[in-house]
């Protein structure tokens, strides 16, 4: 049982492994994210953990190479022995895709003034923005498989198929919610397939999409906007002060943003449970604020609204629960203090800020330390680099993008020298005899510090069984009773059968041995009962058919994120969007093959994946050849030109995260030449 890391939602999955390598990715079902179903990056972009770029030993940089050597753990430790002894000053830099555990680990070896987030600042401000409106909004947060009972739904700036693509699945679910009234009005049961079909049709609920760019759920929409974020985001203000007049006002619209923000603002009132959708991909805070606005003059107009929010990464609302600091400020640390050493956490500082940035910090230390399990940009400018696990082959918790902590656990044992992040910085702690109230030697004990240090999280502990849990004195097997067929597996190798490894952080085994009786939800890894074939046997597990599983335990929630009270409107209405000569506002886009960071080590995932280009309306692109040149800040790119008559004019999309783009800062105004 494991957690999707391929965006923000936190899908729960089942990872099945055979001779040490990954070989399918399954829905596990959860009543409160991704219910029965798991999108096609999280189905199939999971190559990245057999990847040839895989590090499975310890590298050091040789002195007298110069390049990367394999070398033994031993010589890992020896390293920081001596940085120890020299009393070395370490920087840390942190991941959205690491575990909270490792995350905090790294901390805890670095002091927590050294800890900085491994994000830019833009992405950690707006983290850190979403979430104190999902703390303090009027609205409640609801779970992503509740958006689909919303039954009106507008979406501030985010295309969530490429961004987050399960939660485009609930919201065509939510799209149906007031034409199923039909039916029942009709005196036609709901259970009645063929009839509810016949009387519904394609008749579909208010949806509203406002975003730059058209997107998958433009044919069920009610209306479509078409516009910069700051222009998206007034009208949405627009929308608010219809709902509610004491809110700020925006004078400037046209005739045609007049009548859809009236629109927009008759089917929200009229609904009983609108939803507001936006999120963080566009890079732009007056979306959020709009978000909020709107949330709360519904609630002045008795409504009880809901809003969800997108994060950029798995566990970015994790990250940022445990530092505010971004690496803006580390950067400007690391080139003002004097610091021996940079440890960098699961993280491509190249995919974070410019090139030429990126070099400038990493050359501010003489040691360069690594942690991660793929060769990249950053693994290339180290000293030393320490193999670890990724989320197939290591525990841990992470927090999705409403709030809710959610486990994850080793599929196998790798072997060799890689190991949890977290494990590998404890052993480093302890090398340095750094103190702590207590040891650290299982998961377990690096949650209890976690808790320690951050009472706020002590919900983190109730996401999953600990390691002394037992059914019947029994652990819970990772295999299958069907697994007998192992004694086979590697007798090419060695008739013997090989002791299986322990796992002294988890409830489970790694062999067939155990209780094969009905288990906690949070452990579950398979889905078996007598009589009934592989996944079709879900329904014995739930509650009911559709409800929660038997002490399911569909992760926990570590924030109060239920309506609060006294929440005043954000007020700053953004300036009026005003093109410029021979220049174009860059709009980042995002693909849900090609913008995520691991997923496109995946051949078919990188075959879908677009080559960079730039996306113009077609009404400026006359005297302009297939290929332009486009300067950023003093670079220039040679891109793709793509055309679109719906795209607003003045802005240029600019798609984000695809290999051989460099890291463009957004907002930012570029020029184009033919």
């Amino acid at each position: 049982p494991t957690i999707c890391q391929n965006c923000s939602l936190g899908c729960n999955i089942i990872a099945g492994e055979r001779y040490g390598t990954i070989r399918r990715i399954t829905s596990r079902y959860n009543e409160k994210v991704n219910g029965y179903f798991i999108c096609d990056r999280g189905r199939f972009g999971y190559e990245y953990v057999n990847s040839d770029l895989r590090i499975k030993e310890p590298l050091r940089r040789g002195q007298a190479s110069g390049k990367l050597e394999e070398v033994d753990q031993a010589t890992v430790f020896n390293y920081f022995e001596k940085l120890f002894s020299k009393k070395a000053r370490f920087l840390g830099i942190g991941s959205p895709r690491a575990s909270l555990e490792a995350n905090h680990a790294l901390r805890m070896l670095v002091g927590k003034d050294n800890f900085y987030a491994g994000v830019n600042e833009t992405d950690h401000r707006l983290t850190l923005k979403a979430l104190q409106i999902m703390q303090e909004s009027p609205a409640d947060v609801p779970s992503l498989r509740e958006t689909e009972k919303a039954d009106a739904v507008i979406i501030l700036g985010e295309d969530v198929t490429n961004t987050a693509p399960m939660l485009a699945l609930s919201l065509r679910q939510a799209s149906r919610v007031q034409a199923m009234e039909i039916p029942q009005k009709a005196n036609i049961p709901i259970w009645n397939e063929n009839a509810v079909k016949e009387i519904v049709q394609d008749e579909h609920g208010p949806f509203f999409v406002l975003t730059p760019m058209e997107t998958k759920l433009d044919d069920i929409a009610t209306a479509t906007y078409r516009h910069v974020p700051q222009n998206i985001a007034r009208l949405a203000q627009a929308v608010t002060h219809y709902i509610d007049p004491d809110s700020p006002n925006v004078n400037d619209l046209n005739e045609s943003e007049k009548a859809l923000a009236e629109q927009i603002a008759a089917e929200l009132l009229n609904a009983k449970q609108p939803l507001v959708v936006s999120g963080t991909s566009l890079q732009d805070e007056s979306l959020l604020n709009a978000a909020a606005n709107l949330t709360i003059a519904l609630k002045k107009r008795a409504k009880n609204p809901w809003i969800f929010l997108t994060l950029p990464e798995a566990n970015s609302a994790g990250l940022a629960l445990l530092d505010e600091k971004n690496l803006n400020m580390a950067f400007e640390k690391a080139l003002s203090e004097k610091y021996d050493a940079v440890i960098i956490l699961e993280n491509d500082l190249y995919r974070r800020m410019e090139n030429d940035k990126a070099d400038k910090f990493l050359d501010a230390f003489k040691h360069v330390i690594v942690l991660h399990y793929l060769q990249n940009a950053s693994t290339e400018k180290a000293n030393l680099v320490i193999p670890v696990g990724p989320f197939t082959e290591t525990d841990g918790t992470m927090i999705n993008n409403e709030g809710r902590a959610q486990r994850y656990f080793q599929v196998f044992h790798p072997g060799g020298s890689i190991k949890e992040s977290w494990r590998w910085l404890g052993q480093i702690m302890a090398k340095g005899n750094l103190k702590r109230k207590r040891p650290l030697s299982n998961l377990d004990d690096f949650i209890n510090a976690l808790i320690e240090d951050y009472p706020q999280l002590s919900a983190v502990k109730e996401a999953a069984p600990d390691a002394s849990f037992r059914i019947a004195g029994q652990k819970i097997p990772r295999q299958s009773h069907r697994y007998s067929g192992r004694t086979s597996m590697l007798a090419h190798i060695n008739v013997s059968e090989p002791k299986p490894p322990e796992d002294p952080d988890t409830p489970m085994s790694f062999t067939m041995e155990g209780y094969q009786g009905p288990q906690p939800g949070a452990v579950l890894s398979r889905y078996w009962y007598p009589g009934w074939n592989s996944v079709q046997a879900l329904n014995k597990f739930q509650i009911e058919v559709g409800g929660g599983l038997h002490d399911g335990r569909p992760g926990v929630r570590v924030l109060n994120l239920s309506a609060k009270e006294g929440m005043d409107y954000f007020r700053q209405i953004p300036a009026k969007f005003q093109t410029r000569a021979n220049a174009w506002l860059a709009v980042p886009l995002h693909h849900i093959f090609g913008s995520e960071e691991l997923s496109i080590h995946t051949k078919g995932v990188s075959e879908l994946s677009p080559e960079p280009y730039i996306l113009l309306n077609d009404a400026e692109t006359e005297g302009l050849g297939d290929r332009v040149s486009v300067e950023i800040n003093n670079q220039i790119m040679e891109l793709k030109l793509h055309k679109s008559a719906l795209w607003p004019k003045g802005a240029a999309g600019l798609p984000v995260g695809l290999p051989d783009m460099d890291v463009v800062k957004f907002p930012v105004w570029i020029k184009i030449s033919g």
